[in-house]
């Protein structure tokens, strides 16, 4: 269970980090 936990969390750790990548930038060109 520990494993798979931690498992998780990495994966939901990188998918938000992914998604900040990819927004942020679509985000300021929207600004601007």
């Amino acid at each position: 269970p520990g494993l798979e936990t931690k498992f998780s969390e990495t994966t939901v750790f990188k998918i938000l980090q992914y998604t900040l990548v990819v927004t942020i930038p679509q985000f300021k060109i929207l600004q601007f």
